[in-house]
Protein backbone atom coordinates (compact mmCIF):
# COMPACT_ATOMS: atom_id res chain seq x y z
CA UNK A 1 0.00 0.00 0.00
CA UNK A 2 0.80 2.90 -0.98
CA UNK A 3 1.29 5.73 1.68
CA UNK A 4 3.55 8.86 1.54
CA UNK A 5 5.75 10.54 -1.23
CA UNK A 6 5.97 8.04 -4.36
CA UNK A 7 6.25 7.81 -8.18
CA UNK A 8 3.93 6.16 -10.88
CA UNK A 9 4.49 5.52 -14.40
CA UNK A 10 2.25 4.65 -16.71
CA UNK A 11 3.39 3.96 -20.41
CA UNK A 12 2.02 6.40 -23.02
CA UNK A 13 0.04 8.61 -20.05
CA UNK A 14 1.64 10.31 -17.54
CA UNK A 15 4.13 10.19 -14.34
CA UNK A 16 3.03 11.29 -11.11
CA UNK A 17 5.26 11.96 -8.80
CA UNK A 18 3.99 13.21 -5.05
CA UNK A 19 2.12 12.03 -1.71
CA UNK A 20 -0.29 9.10 -1.17
CA UNK A 21 -2.67 8.37 1.41
CA UNK A 22 -3.75 4.28 1.58
CA UNK A 23 -3.01 4.51 -2.35
CA UNK A 24 -4.75 7.72 -3.28
CA UNK A 25 -3.27 10.62 -4.73
CA UNK A 26 -3.62 12.85 -1.99
CA UNK A 27 -1.30 16.53 -1.50
CA UNK A 28 0.70 17.99 -2.92
CA UNK A 29 2.21 16.81 -6.35
CA UNK A 30 3.81 16.99 -9.94
CA UNK A 31 2.26 15.21 -13.04
CA UNK A 32 3.95 14.46 -16.03
CA UNK A 33 2.27 13.70 -19.53
CA UNK A 34 3.75 12.30 -22.80
CA UNK A 35 3.07 15.54 -24.85
CA UNK A 36 5.26 17.94 -22.24
CA UNK A 37 2.45 19.20 -20.36
CA UNK A 38 3.14 18.88 -16.81
CA UNK A 39 0.38 19.88 -13.44
CA UNK A 40 2.35 20.65 -10.20
CA UNK A 41 -0.45 21.56 -7.50
CA UNK A 42 -2.78 19.80 -4.79
CA UNK A 43 -4.63 16.31 -5.53
CA UNK A 44 -7.40 15.42 -3.46
CA UNK A 45 -9.24 11.65 -3.45
CA UNK A 46 -6.72 10.60 -6.78
CA UNK A 47 -7.83 14.11 -8.89
CA UNK A 48 -6.48 17.83 -9.39
CA UNK A 49 -8.35 19.48 -6.33
CA UNK A 50 -7.22 22.58 -4.85
CA UNK A 51 -4.64 24.76 -5.89
CA UNK A 52 -2.04 24.51 -9.25
CA UNK A 53 -0.52 25.50 -12.53
CA UNK A 54 -1.38 23.69 -15.91
CA UNK A 55 1.63 24.62 -18.58
CA UNK A 56 1.60 23.50 -21.73
CA UNK A 57 4.81 22.37 -23.62
CA UNK A 58 3.83 25.03 -26.00
CA UNK A 59 3.88 28.05 -23.44
CA UNK A 60 0.17 28.55 -22.46
CA UNK A 61 -0.30 27.99 -18.95
CA UNK A 62 -3.22 28.05 -16.51
CA UNK A 63 -2.68 28.91 -12.30
CA UNK A 64 -5.52 28.68 -10.37
CA UNK A 65 -8.78 26.57 -8.61
CA UNK A 66 -9.40 22.83 -9.85
CA UNK A 67 -12.23 20.76 -8.71
CA UNK A 68 -12.03 16.93 -9.74
CA UNK A 69 -9.72 17.73 -12.36
CA UNK A 70 -11.87 20.20 -13.37
CA UNK A 71 -10.61 23.64 -14.04
CA UNK A 72 -13.07 25.24 -11.45
CA UNK A 73 -13.38 28.81 -9.17
CA UNK A 74 -11.04 31.04 -9.36
CA UNK A 75 -8.07 31.55 -12.00
CA UNK A 76 -5.68 33.02 -15.02
CA UNK A 77 -5.23 31.63 -17.95
CA UNK A 78 -2.61 33.12 -20.60
CA UNK A 79 -2.00 32.49 -24.00
CA UNK A 80 1.31 32.55 -26.04
CA UNK A 81 0.14 35.29 -27.84
CA UNK A 82 -0.59 37.92 -24.58
CA UNK A 83 -4.31 36.97 -24.39
CA UNK A 84 -5.23 36.30 -20.61
CA UNK A 85 -8.12 36.14 -18.96
CA UNK A 86 -8.41 36.38 -14.97
CA UNK A 87 -11.84 35.34 -12.91
CA UNK A 88 -14.29 32.74 -12.35
CA UNK A 89 -14.32 29.24 -14.00
CA UNK A 90 -16.51 26.72 -13.93
CA UNK A 91 -16.14 22.92 -15.51
CA UNK A 92 -13.10 24.53 -17.83
CA UNK A 93 -14.73 27.30 -18.87
CA UNK A 94 -15.02 30.44 -18.55
CA UNK A 95 -17.99 31.42 -16.39
CA UNK A 96 -18.55 33.81 -13.57
CA UNK A 97 -17.25 36.98 -13.25
CA UNK A 98 -14.06 38.07 -15.64
CA UNK A 99 -11.49 40.18 -17.27
CA UNK A 100 -10.24 39.68 -20.53
CA UNK A 101 -7.46 41.03 -22.14
CA UNK A 102 -5.66 41.24 -25.55
CA UNK A 103 -2.00 42.41 -26.15
CA UNK A 104 -3.39 45.62 -28.18
CA UNK A 105 -5.00 46.74 -24.78
CA UNK A 106 -8.68 46.11 -25.36
CA UNK A 107 -10.10 44.26 -22.33
CA UNK A 108 -13.37 43.02 -21.54
CA UNK A 109 -14.78 42.98 -17.72
CA UNK A 110 -17.88 41.52 -17.00
CA UNK A 111 -19.94 38.32 -16.93
CA UNK A 112 -19.49 35.28 -18.49
CA UNK A 113 -21.49 32.19 -19.54
CA UNK A 114 -19.77 29.05 -21.00
CA UNK A 115 -17.07 30.59 -22.45
CA UNK A 116 -18.75 33.93 -23.64
CA UNK A 117 -20.08 37.46 -22.71
CA UNK A 118 -23.18 36.98 -21.28
CA UNK A 119 -25.08 39.79 -19.03
CA UNK A 120 -23.93 43.21 -18.25
CA UNK A 121 -19.86 44.04 -19.32
CA UNK A 122 -18.05 46.76 -19.93
CA UNK A 123 -15.93 46.68 -23.10
CA UNK A 124 -13.13 48.87 -23.31
CA UNK A 125 -11.25 50.21 -27.13
CA UNK A 126 -9.25 52.04 -25.00
CA UNK A 127 -9.64 53.46 -20.92
CA UNK A 128 -11.48 56.54 -22.39
CA UNK A 129 -13.47 54.38 -24.84
CA UNK A 130 -15.88 52.09 -24.28
CA UNK A 131 -19.23 50.20 -24.02
CA UNK A 132 -20.89 49.30 -21.34
CA UNK A 133 -24.66 47.15 -21.24
CA UNK A 134 -26.30 43.74 -21.47
CA UNK A 135 -24.69 41.18 -23.56
CA UNK A 136 -26.14 37.93 -24.61
CA UNK A 137 -24.13 35.36 -26.11
CA UNK A 138 -20.68 37.18 -26.80
CA UNK A 139 -23.06 39.93 -29.05
CA UNK A 140 -24.12 43.54 -27.13
CA UNK A 141 -27.82 43.02 -27.21
CA UNK A 142 -30.36 44.91 -25.46
CA UNK A 143 -29.98 48.47 -23.85
CA UNK A 144 -26.36 49.65 -23.45
CA UNK A 145 -23.69 52.84 -23.37
CA UNK A 146 -21.25 53.93 -25.51
CA UNK A 147 -18.64 56.28 -24.19
CA UNK A 148 -15.94 58.34 -25.90
CA UNK A 149 -13.74 61.33 -25.09
CA UNK A 150 -16.14 63.70 -25.48
CA UNK A 151 -19.85 62.02 -25.54
CA UNK A 152 -22.20 59.57 -23.78
CA UNK A 153 -24.75 57.71 -26.17
CA UNK A 154 -27.25 55.45 -25.05
CA UNK A 155 -29.01 52.99 -27.99
CA UNK A 156 -30.43 49.78 -28.07
CA UNK A 157 -28.30 47.12 -29.76
CA UNK A 158 -29.26 44.00 -31.34
CA UNK A 159 -26.87 40.85 -32.26
CA UNK A 160 -24.04 43.16 -31.95
CA UNK A 161 -25.13 46.10 -33.56
CA UNK A 162 -26.79 49.14 -32.78
CA UNK A 163 -30.33 49.67 -34.07
CA UNK A 164 -31.25 53.16 -32.55
CA UNK A 165 -30.05 55.66 -30.54
CA UNK A 166 -32.11 56.56 -27.35
CA UNK A 167 -30.46 59.24 -25.76
CA UNK A 168 -27.19 61.74 -26.23
CA UNK A 169 -25.14 63.64 -24.06
CA UNK A 170 -22.08 66.10 -24.67
CA UNK A 171 -19.59 66.22 -22.33
CA UNK A 172 -18.96 70.15 -21.49
CA UNK A 173 -15.15 71.05 -21.72
CA UNK A 174 -14.52 71.44 -18.20
CA UNK A 175 -15.50 67.87 -17.29
CA UNK A 176 -12.85 66.60 -19.70
CA UNK A 177 -9.89 69.56 -19.41
CA UNK A 178 -10.32 71.72 -16.18
CA UNK A 179 -11.14 72.28 -13.15
CA UNK A 180 -14.91 72.49 -12.25
CA UNK A 181 -15.60 75.03 -9.30
CA UNK A 182 -18.81 74.16 -8.55
CA UNK A 183 -17.39 70.95 -6.60
CA UNK A 184 -13.67 71.45 -6.52
CA UNK A 185 -12.71 68.09 -8.95
CA UNK A 186 -9.71 68.49 -10.61
CA UNK A 187 -10.48 66.92 -13.76
CA UNK A 188 -6.58 67.01 -15.17
CA UNK A 189 -5.41 65.45 -12.32
CA UNK A 190 -8.51 62.58 -12.65
CA UNK A 191 -7.75 62.09 -16.47
CA UNK A 192 -3.94 61.70 -15.51
CA UNK A 193 -4.84 58.90 -13.08
CA UNK A 194 -7.62 57.48 -15.24
CA UNK A 195 -5.04 57.07 -17.85
CA UNK A 196 -2.28 55.37 -16.29
CA UNK A 197 -4.30 53.28 -15.21
CA UNK A 198 -3.20 49.65 -16.26
CA UNK A 199 -5.59 47.33 -18.90
CA UNK A 200 -2.55 45.46 -20.85
CA UNK A 201 -2.11 48.17 -23.39
CA UNK A 202 1.28 47.54 -24.96
CA UNK A 203 1.34 50.24 -27.42
CA UNK A 204 -0.08 54.32 -26.68
CA UNK A 205 -0.70 54.45 -30.41
CA UNK A 206 -3.58 52.08 -29.78
CA UNK A 207 -5.66 54.56 -27.48
CA UNK A 208 -4.99 57.45 -29.94
CA UNK A 209 -6.17 55.33 -32.68
CA UNK A 210 -9.12 54.16 -30.83
CA UNK A 211 -9.98 58.25 -29.96
CA UNK A 212 -9.05 59.03 -33.64
CA UNK A 213 -12.07 56.86 -34.63
CA UNK A 214 -14.90 58.15 -32.29
CA UNK A 215 -14.11 61.78 -33.18
CA UNK A 216 -16.16 60.88 -36.21
CA UNK A 217 -18.83 60.81 -34.03
CA UNK A 218 -19.24 64.53 -34.69
CA UNK A 219 -21.78 63.97 -37.09
CA UNK A 220 -25.75 65.05 -37.21
CA UNK A 221 -26.78 62.03 -38.88
CA UNK A 222 -27.73 59.33 -36.12
CA UNK A 223 -27.39 56.73 -38.98
CA UNK A 224 -23.85 57.79 -39.57
CA UNK A 225 -23.27 57.75 -36.02
CA UNK A 226 -24.43 53.87 -35.27
CA UNK A 227 -22.79 52.96 -38.71
CA UNK A 228 -19.41 54.66 -36.86
CA UNK A 229 -20.55 52.60 -33.36
CA UNK A 230 -20.77 49.64 -35.79
CA UNK A 231 -17.80 49.90 -37.40
CA UNK A 232 -16.39 49.30 -34.51
CA UNK A 233 -17.63 46.95 -32.64
CA UNK A 234 -16.34 44.76 -36.14
CA UNK A 235 -13.52 44.03 -34.35
CA UNK A 236 -15.47 42.21 -31.76
CA UNK A 237 -16.18 39.12 -33.74
CA UNK A 238 -12.26 38.84 -33.69
CA UNK A 239 -12.06 38.58 -30.04
CA UNK A 240 -12.79 35.23 -29.87
CA UNK A 241 -11.79 34.29 -25.94
CA UNK A 242 -11.66 30.61 -25.64
CA UNK A 243 -9.98 30.31 -29.74
CA UNK A 244 -6.84 27.42 -28.82
CA UNK A 245 -7.91 27.19 -25.14
CA UNK A 246 -5.70 24.20 -24.55
CA UNK A 247 -8.53 22.24 -21.91
CA UNK A 248 -8.66 18.61 -23.05
CA UNK A 249 -9.16 15.23 -21.55
CA UNK A 250 -6.32 15.80 -19.30
CA UNK A 251 -9.10 17.74 -17.12
CA UNK A 252 -11.26 14.88 -17.16
CA UNK A 253 -11.87 13.68 -13.78
CA UNK A 254 -10.56 10.08 -13.09
CA UNK A 255 -9.42 8.09 -10.04
CA UNK A 256 -5.27 8.02 -10.46
CA UNK A 257 -5.46 5.60 -7.27
CA UNK A 258 -2.71 2.73 -7.04
CA UNK A 259 -5.41 -0.04 -7.92
CA UNK A 260 -6.69 1.22 -11.06
CA UNK A 261 -2.85 1.27 -12.36
CA UNK A 262 -2.11 -2.00 -11.20
CA UNK A 263 -5.19 -3.26 -13.29
CA UNK A 264 -3.66 -1.45 -16.37
CA UNK A 265 -1.05 -3.50 -18.65
CA UNK A 266 0.77 -0.49 -19.26
CA UNK A 267 2.16 0.15 -15.47
CA UNK A 268 5.90 0.59 -15.90
CA UNK A 269 6.88 1.22 -12.79
CA UNK A 270 5.54 2.18 -9.32
CA UNK A 271 8.17 3.19 -6.28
Amino acid sequence: MAHGLGTLWVAGSSKYVGNWIYDVQEGYATEYYEDGTVYTGEFKGGAKHGKGKMQWVDGCCYEGDFENSFISGKGTYKWTDGREYTGDWFENRMHGFGRFTWPDGKCFEGNYVNDKKHGFGKYYWSPNVYYEGNWVNAKQHGIGVCHTHDRIIKGEFRSGRMIRIISEEKLVKEELTGENPSNNINYNEMNNQRNHVDIGVNNMNDIQNAKDRVLNLNVNSNDKKMELINKMNEELDDNIENFNKKIDTKFTPHNNNIVTALNNSNLNNLS
